[in-house]
């Protein structure tokens, strides 16, 4: 949009702008409130999702550690009981196993270490499932609907201004202005990006360390649940889509409004100033039989009294 802005400057006279090429820079704006965009960032962020998650092993054996089996504070009452019922059982199995094993030992000189417990974790569903977080995809198509909805609102600041200033639209500072605008927003939204993903990292490796015990059972994550969760971010995503489509409608209104006022201004002052030049040839074209006719008769009438 910014380079048909930049054509337009190009191609138009500064008070050809705003009758000939502002109708085009409407339509492509009109031509963005659908939901084919939305569509397009949808699939984008979802299909990033799938690529991150299938570098991951589908099945992945995890080392549990022993500090796990302790119960926190933050436990549900279950949940201690059945780290406390654990913690007891592997205690037990432990000394029965290393009174085992020193037994052996006597015989074959080796003693085995208990052995450690071992999880099987999906792990490229679990880093699918954490990376499909609502909120955060919320959050920066929030941040995409705003650049939209703020070209709209500068576009009518730019077309009014000039108007109230009496001068003609600089384009090339309205680009270059939006341009950095638009450079520090994309620097804002990566770096959002980027710290989410860290908290998502962060964030899976905490949980990962749950699946395949009792606080989280490793057929969660089934595709199921992850075709479940999809759908509710599509729905989340569309339904904001949706929302802010209405918000910049309103406002692309307004500046439809505002352009059409000032080409039917444009159109207003041509007329008159056409209408100006006509009646002035007019008006002269009928004075000149009366003017001649009274310098014939002043030069007449200045004769007669020079003969006095």
């Amino acid at each position: 949009l910014l380079r048909y802005f930049s054509a337009i400057e190009r191609k138009y006279e500064a008070e050809e702008i705003v009758s000939q090429g502002f109708s085009g820079i409407l339509k492509n704006i009109k031509s963005t409130l659908s939901d084919k965009d939305s569509e397009d960032i949808l699939e984008v962020y979802l299909s990033s999702v799938d690529t991150i998650s299938k570098r991951f092993p589908e099945e992945q054996v995890w080392i549990q550690k022993e500090e796990r089996f302790a119960a926190q504070p933050e436990d549900p009452v279950w949940i201690a009981l059945g780290k406390g019922g654990k913690n007891t059982v592997r205690g037990i199995s432990k000394v029965g196993y290393g009174a085992v094993q020193s037994l052996k030992s006597i015989f074959t000189g080796n003693k085995k270490a208990y052995p450690e417990w071992e999880q099987r974790i999906p792990l490229d569903k679990v880093v699918e499932f954490h990376l499909m977080d609502d909120e955060s995809v919320l959050k920066w198509g929030h941040i995409l609907e705003r650049v939209q909805l703020d070209l709209i609102r500068d576009i009518e600041d730019l077309l009014v201004r000039g108007n109230d200033e009496q001068q003609a639209l600089d384009l090339s500072a309205f680009v270059a202005d939006q341009k950095n605008r638009l450079e520090e927003r994309k620097a804002d939204l990566l770096d959002r990006i980027e710290k989410a993903f860290n908290s998502r990292q962060t964030q899976i490796i905490e949980d990962i360390e749950k699946v395949g015990t009792l606080e989280w059972n490793s057929a969660f994550f089934d595709s199921e649940r992850l075709k479940t969760k999809k759908e509710k971010i599509s729905n989340l995503f569309h339904t904001q889509r949706e929302q802010w489509q209405r918000v910049q409608r309103v406002f692309f209104q307004r500046t439809e409004d505002v352009v059409q006022f000032l080409k039917l201004r444009s159109e207003i002052e041509e007329e008159v100033s056409k209408f100006k030049g006509a009646f002035e040839d007019i008006f002269r074209e009928s004075l000149i039989a009366p003017l001649g006719e009274y310098s014939v008769n002043l030069e007449q009438a200045i004769d007669k009294v020079s003969q006095g």
